[in-house]
């Protein structure tokens, strides 16, 4: 007799394991008539503490006659409240980003290009150098030792003929109220070093995209991105009310 119970008792634990490991929640049992109060949003009690959550977050059973629920962590008040509390924080860094990017564009309006063109400098040793050479006025209210620019060259019909990027470090920084033109020799290879002369009727272009400043600051126009923003939206309209 006392074997067949205790085969009994050993095939009820297995049975009560394999059901808890397949509700993929951690188990926790809860009388019911404390598990939480009826309502849409409920108002719950767990081991004496009050919460509340939104639906219903205990999985039902039975055992020895009595009505049980499986408690789902996932779904608790502790959960909910980490969870709001790492999107509130991801929140306040995004809103940081934003308010610097926001500043770097402020301080890269008063940076302008006031000439720009392209051309080849050619040597008899070596293969033609592309080359921009760039005017620029420093209006910001710091001193720039180093630029990240965007040129592009558009014909009159509007066809593209080069959108890249490059960048150049000046040998002294430019000093806030100052002006200074530049010759920057363009990468060797990839699409400058491909590039030729632009005809007559387009237009070669350079705009400004960041800096580095003299105080080690650095501004530039990538500093918050549109997934930034899709990204900001979404947490705010998941838990800001």
């Amino acid at each position: 007799m006392k074997k067949i119970v205790f085969c009994l008792v050993v095939v009820f634990v297995f049975v009560s394991l394999a059901y808890a490991r397949n509700a993929k929640v951690r188990v926790t049992p809860v009388r019911a008539d404390v598990a939480f109060k009826a309502g849409g949003n409920h108002w719950g009690v767990y081991n004496g503490k009050p919460y509340y959550y939104y639906g219903d977050r205990y999985h039902e059973y039975y055992r020895n006659g009595r009505r049980y629920y499986y408690y789902d962590y996932h779904n608790s008040y502790d959960y909910q409240r980490r969870k709001a509390a790492a999107a509130y924080s991801e929140i306040d860094r995004l809103e940081d980003m934003k308010k610097a990017a926001q500043n770097a564009r402020q301080e890269l309006k008063g940076i302008k290009v006031n000439r720009a063109r392209f051309y080849k400098e050619y040597s008899t040793d070596a293969a033609a150098q592309s080359m921009a050479e760039v005017t620029i006025q420093n209006n910001s209210s710091h001193d720039i030792t180093g630029f990240y620019f965007k040129g592009t060259a558009v014909t009159a019909r509007g066809q593209i003929l080069i959108n890249d990027y490059f960048e150049f470090s000046p040998q002294e920084e430019l000093v806030s109220g100052q002006r200074a033109t530049y010759k920057i020799p363009l990468s060797s290879f990839g699409s400058w070093a491909k590039f030729k002369i632009p005809p007559d009727n387009a237009k070669f272009t350079v705009t400004v995209e960041g800096v580095e400043t003299f105080d080690g600051q650095t501004f530039s126009n990538d500093m918050f991105s549109a997934e930034d923003q899709r990204r900001l939206n979404q947490l705010k309209n998941a838990h800001v009310y």
